[in-house]
């Protein structure tokens, strides 16, 4: 994402990477020329690539090193104008988003979000019916993966749902 005089690249470390991983990163320019832009492996998962002129249209990609040899290459991506993401959502009637997370829930390195869909929610201090809590998996391209109706027997609420619990159990679930 651009960050005032730089982009600002970051990806993911994988449980399965092994320790002495390290990564270089390239920029690809509108030209189609691919430029390594650091100078040593880093080993860390992040880099800032600070601005001269324009890079609009660049694209972004890592490859990953073991023993000093590049191995795998990410795939290119164009840094965001933006710092968030705009994720198009499927809200239910009487019903905004709440809290997200993030998680790797299909396993094929890539985040998904999950997003908590509160509804009418109370304290247990407050008598009353809650709305059912639903929680809704989505891609980054907002492509809906699954919505769930955790039912009456969930109360609705921040201090209720647990957003991590949740995601644990429904994934534990899909597989």
């Amino acid at each position: 994402m651009q960050t005032g005089d730089s982009i600002f690249i970051s990806w993911r470390l994988l449980g399965n990477d092994p320790e002495n991983i390290g990564f270089n990163v390239y920029c690809i320019t509108t030209e189609g020329k691919a430029n390594r832009l650091n100078k040593t492996i880093i080993n860390n998962t992040n880099f800032k690539d600070k601005i001269q002129g324009t890079k609009t249209g660049h694209k972004y990609f890592i490859k990953t090193v073991i023993k000093k040899k590049e191995k795998n290459s990410s795939t290119p991506v164009e840094a965001w104008n933006k710092q968030y993401l705009e994720l198009p959502v499927q809200t239910p009637e009487n019903y905004r988003p709440g809290d997200a997370s993030v998680a790797d829930l299909d396993g094929d390195g890539q985040y998904e979000i999950v997003i908590h869909m509160t509804g009418r929610g109370r304290d247990n201090g407050q008598g009353g019916q809650t709305s059912e809590p639903v929680l809704q998996a989505y891609e980054l391209d907002g492509t809906l993966l699954w919505e769930i109706n955790l039912g009456k027997n969930i109360r609705e609420g921040a201090h209720y749902t647990n957003l991590w619990f949740t995601i644990l159990m429904v994934t534990a679930l899909l597989k």
